[in-house]
């Protein structure tokens, strides 16, 4: 009796020592999520001051660009392409208008004459 009553009296005491340590492994690793929440949040707020910075650089950058074209009294840029592709439009309906005549038409015009 005295060897049943110390075996359940060494159990209990690891069923304590045990489960008390993982209640402190539970906080901790409550405590470590959080430290890893903070620093991804961190994270992903400076890659987004780095995505802001980085547009409104490239928007006084284009704004530059179209303040020094209008000085010298040109086109932007962006204009220039746009004038050009018009021009590509009107060619291209030119063309569409006007078939082509196939080379034998060509042959039997010349040789009637």
């Amino acid at each position: 009796m005295k060897k049943i009553l110390s075996v359940l009296m060494i159990v209990g005491a690891l069923a304590f020592v045990s489960c008390d340590n993982s209640a402190e492994e539970a906080k901790k690793k409550a405590e470590d999520s959080v430290k890893v929440a903070d620093s991804l949040a961190k994270v992903q707020a400076d890659e987004k001051a780095k995505a802001d910075e980085a547009a409104a650089k490239l928007k006084a950058d284009s704004a530059a660009k179209a303040d020094s074209a209008a000085k010298k009294g040109g086109k932007p840029a962006d204009a220039k392409k746009a004038d050009a592709k018009a021009g590509d439009a009107k060619a291209g309906d030119a063309k569409k208008a006007e078939p082509a005549k196939p080379a034998a038409d060509a042959k039997k015009t010349e040789a009637k004459k």
